[in-house]
């Protein structure tokens, strides 16, 4: 089994190309089984002798963990928008709200309680996230 570090491929050596890349490494065929039975998220690489690394996935910066918190947090506020919206539009129609106006003020709290997530103390290592309240069904009279 050949390997090339510019290509990151395996070249089987049963097989023909028609081109090589002029970087390739002889490695064993238990290091290349090795190599493609890593887990998820591992890398490797092959010396210029044909020796196999694994490494482990880079743990995530303080710039990554924000970033997947921001993404989590503009999920939930999507998902719970149309809470809001229904509220807003069930009184510019004058009609029956299915929100009490305490339950509605408990909602505009939680997605400000989001909007707020990065001011804790924690942010971005550990992000305690705020309780959704409970979703009315029918219009309130």
């Amino acid at each position: 089994m050949k390997f090339s570090p510019s290509m990151g491929s395996g070249y089987p050596e049963d097989v023909e190309y028609a081109e090589l890349p002029a970087d390739l490494i002889e490695v064993s065929d238990a290091d290349w089984q090795s190599a493609m039975a890593r887990p998820a998220g591992y890398t490797f690489t092959f010396s210029k002798d044909g020796v196999l690394s694994i490494y482990p996935p880079a743990e995530p910066t303080a710039d990554d963990k924000a970033a997947s918190a921001r993404a989590q947090r503009d999920l939930i506020m999507s998902q719970c928008e149309w809470v809001v919206n229904r509220h807003r539009d069930q009184q510019d129609a004058g009609s029956g709200t299915s929100l009490s106006t305490a339950q509605y003020q408990t909602w505009l709290s939680y997605r400000q309680s989001l909007r707020d997530i990065s001011k804790q103390p924690t942010w971005p290592t550990s992000v305690d996230w705020p309780t959704a309240p409970p979703a009315a069904a029918e219009p309130q009279e």
